[in-house]
């Protein structure tokens, strides 16, 4: 009895901060995100919350200035379909190139990839992390491109080096006045274009700032387990 009144004690003591939530909010860090983005290598696109397939003007890259140009995403999608783009344009009139950036590489690999248009797909083979926030960055050198995941190397994309400009479709892949085509389930929390190549360290503190808020339900947990074992160090010593 006296156990559940300290819990009950303790869910009245967070309730009013909300901290019972059962899932936490997809947003929490992007605003530390946003602000680590903002304080570094300057970025030419930055977007937030894409909840469905877009067409965007994201600006003209080039991958002979700043050692390369770099593709940043915080994701949360599912594998549907037999392939799903993260970016990408079949038809690009900024002079940019027919490729794609994939969340799941065709035909239904799971994988992160990058394609060329009417020229090959390139498989990462790493795996996807469907129905989870996840920071994936894609970093062309101009020769090979470079993946990050969660903000650790994860793998080199061999012989492939795709630069987007202009028009893209951001969630699907833009193809001028025919439809758009490998539409991706989800949503993308936040994207940014780099007319450079990023570091790794600059890439790992993007990272660690979208996951450095804690979740409602996990500052719950600690609120309440808190709560319970000073409840129960003041029992103990009010029966000693």
């Amino acid at each position: 009895m006296r156990s559940l009144l300290r819990f009950r004690l303790c869910y009245l003591l967070a309730a009013p901060f909300g901290l019972f939530a059962l899932e936490a909010p997809a947003v929490a860090g992007l605003p530390q995100w946003q602000g680590a983005v903002a304080a570094g290598t300057p970025a030419g696109y930055v977007n937030t919350n894409i909840t469905s397939p877009i067409v965007a003007d994201i600006g003209t890259y080039s991958e002979t200035t700043g050692g390369g140009v770099t593709y940043e995403f915080i994701v949360n999608a599912t594998n549907e379909g037999a392939s799903s783009a993260l970016m990408g344009a079949a038809q690009n009139p900024a002079g940019g190139d027919r490729a794609g950036l994939k969340f799941e590489q065709w035909p239904d690999s799971l994988t992160y990839g990058t394609t060329a248009f009417g020229v090959a797909d390139f498989d990462s083979g790493v795996p996807n992390a469907p129905g989870v926030d996840t920071h994936v960055v894609f970093v062309n050198n101009s020769v090979n491109t470079l993946l990050y995941v969660n903000g650790a190397f994860a793998a080199t994309i061999l012989n492939s080096s795709p630069t987007l400009s202009g028009l893209v479709g951001i969630g699907q892949v833009y193809n001028g006045a025919a439809a758009a085509f490998d539409p991706l389930t989800g949503t993308i929390l936040g994207v940014a274009v780099y007319d450079a190549a990023l570091p790794a360290n600059e890439i790992a503190a993007h990272a660690q700032a979208f996951a450095a808020v804690p979740e409602p339900a996990a500052l719950a947990i600690a609120l309440v387990a808190g709560c319970c074992i000073a409840l129960r160090s003041r029992a103990s010593r009010s029966a000693a």
